[in-house]
């Protein structure tokens, strides 16, 4: 069983970094009227969940789908989401991470790898340094003992 409210609490800071992204990267559609903005909104938000997991996501990736240059999405992910993309990439995957551990029994080292991180004790390491514990001790953190 889950501690439901821990559980509720990784999946809606999850679902509330996505959002958070999407809206702010639409500051791109500034020019746009509403239906390309809406438009714009449903491509960025199709795009990241199509990708997110990609482990060659990168910024070319972003500018040969949109048409925008690497350092213009480079400024606008630090300006707007106040934060690099590699660090959004890794919070946005670690959010991931936490949700799949707490809804699934799959191995550790198979997680990380649908997350799209390729190196998994680098993501170890970097699990505990943002988490405070390894990821085994967060699965069983937020689990009951039946």
């Amino acid at each position: 069983k889950l501690n439901l409210a821990l559980a509720t609490n990784v999946l809606e800071e999850h679902r509330a970094l996505m959002h958070v992204t999407v809206q702010q990267m639409l500051e791109i559609g500034k020019g746009y009227n509403a239906r390309r903005e809406t438009a714009m909104r449903d491509r960025l938000t199709q795009w990241v969940q199509a990708h997110i997991c990609d482990p060659g996501l990168s910024l070319t990736m972003l500018t040969e789908d949109f048409g925008f240059s690497v350092p213009y999405w480079s400024r606008l992910f630090t300006e707007q989401l106040g934060i690099g993309f590699n660090d959004w990439v890794w919070q946005s995957r670690l959010s991931l991470a936490k949700e799949k551990l707490l809804r699934t029994d799959l191995p550790i080292r198979q997680i990380v790898q649908e997350i799209g991180y390729t190196d998994v004790s680098s993501f170890f390491r970097r699990f505990k340094t943002e988490e405070g514990i390894p990821p085994s001790q967060f699965r069983t953190t937020v689990r009951t003992i039946p």
